[in-house]
């Protein structure tokens, strides 16, 4: 879908919806793949639920203890552990399961509601276009660069903002922050295409001031060169 000025609500609203309902759905069990992986993984290691050093320790005890069970010739007791083990693990996988479709659920409902204005927030800008973004390095993780924006907002409705940076970005990772009515659309290019990297985002954002933060992850630790370009008018 080509989103320009003349771009209606009403499609707008159609796209936000697919991007939050495909997300939805990569995190339930009609994501094959996925599911399949934690299905093994816990099926055979339910302790990895506790974490990866838990889980390897106590896969490591129950290794010994079906060992020393068949050396002492205890072969019904192996298979009982055996099966408990596997019990176990179907009804770890079950509880992670339910976890993440009940995560992804709330996502979406938090993704669909409008995000309320802050009116303590400063003037800010108005349909920017090719705005420069400023970047901070964040603190807590040195490869991760920081910015954010004010906007004004005039009405209640879908926004699509585009963010661009330049061919040295190269697999670059976009991250919005927040869940409320915010969905990344697509975030394509850098890498070996040497493309532009960029994010096409989309927000329901109410009448007011509004500051859009993101967070950019990249393997060389350079600080970005972004701009941001509003795509449509809510008339």
């Amino acid at each position: 879908m080509k989103i320009n000025r003349s771009t209606s609500q009403a499609e707008l609203t159609q796209l936000y919806a697919a991007v939050v309902r495909r997300e939805f759905l990569r995190n339930t069990p009609l994501n094959i793949k996925t599911f399949l992986r934690y299905a093994l993984l816990f099926t055979l290691f339910p302790g990895m639920r506790l974490g990866y050093r838990w889980g390897m320790l106590i896969t490591a005890a129950f290794s010994v203890l079906l060992m020393v069970l068949l050396l002492c010739g205890a072969e019904q007791w192996a298979a009982w552990a055996v099966l408990a083990w596997v019990v176990v693990g179907g009804i770890v996988f079950a509880s992670v399961a339910v976890q993440v479709v009940r995560a992804a659920a709330q996502t979406r409902k938090a993704r669909l509601e409008y995000l309320p204005a802050e009116p303590h927030l400063r003037a800010g800008c108005i349909c920017p276009e090719l705005l420069p973004l400023t970047w901070r390095r964040d603190k807590r993780a040195e490869l991760r660069h920081t910015s954010s924006v004010v906007l004004e907002i005039p009405k209640d409705g879908i926004y699509a903002f585009i963010l661009n940076m330049d061919k040295g970005q190269r697999d670059s990772r976009i991250v919005t922050h927040g869940r409320r009515g915010t969905c990344v659309v697509y975030a394509q290019g850098g890498g070996k295409s040497g493309e532009p990297f960029q994010a096409l985002m989309l927000y329901r954002l109410a009448a007011g001031r509004h500051e859009l933060r993101w967070s950019v992850d990249s393997p060389r630790g350079a600080k970005p060169h972004a701009t941001l370009t509003q795509m449509n008018v809510v008339s």
